[in-house]
């Protein structure tokens, strides 16, 4: 466990973690005053070429990601490396996102779950926001009702997202919001 109270906090536990090939569980808490993003990429890659670390705890750490930060996290947790990691926590986490034909957000997340050993993800409390045009927004989301859409992908695409080490996912208190914006 370690306890963090400065963004320069998650520079010296990346320096740890790139030197230290036996611990096999962290977990982050403390609270880390609107630390930029950036901050935490760092450790990200440390943890993507840590071998042996199986459980993460990061719900210590609230971060608010955006598409392109989404991207590089999703690289770190299915890395080559990063296999070992079973269990993951981001609870707490905010999602800021854009979905395009060009962002891949999907794609990413299903190479991340194919790829994975995850078994065990808490996404609990966590706050999605998903802004897309009109043409993605009309053709992956049918309003069924006012404040209430059913998403189309797998009628779309006839596919599952493929996890085969998932066996628990708390999506307890979870919030999402899908907008359609006019210039995505």
């Amino acid at each position: 466990t370690a306890s963090l109270s400065a963004p320069e906090d998650l520079l010296c536990l990346t320096d740890s973690l790139l030197s230290n090939s036996s611990l096999r569980s962290l977990s982050l808490h403390g609270h880390l005053p609107s630390a930029p993003v950036s901050w935490a990429f760092p450790l990200c890659l440390s943890i993507s070429s840590h071998l042996g670390l199986v459980s993460l705890d990061l719900s210590g750490l609230p971060l608010s990601l955006t598409t392109d930060s989404l991207h590089l996290s999703l690289g770190a947790f299915s890395s080559n490396t990063a296999l070992s990691l079973n269990s993951l926590n981001i609870s707490g986490w905010s999602f800021d996102l854009s979905m395009t034909d060009k962002t891949g957000l999907v794609a990413g997340l299903s190479s991340l779950f194919s790829t994975s050993r995850l078994a065990s993800l808490d996404l609990s409390g966590c706050s999605v926001q998903l802004s897309c045009g009109p043409r993605i927004h009309s053709l992956y989301f049918q309003e069924q009702e006012r404040g209430r859409a059913r998403c189309l992908h797998q009628e779309i695409h006839q596919e599952k997202v493929h996890c085969p080490a998932l066996r628990s996912l708390n999506l307890r208190g979870i919030t999402a919001q899908v907008i359609s914006a006019r210039h995505l």
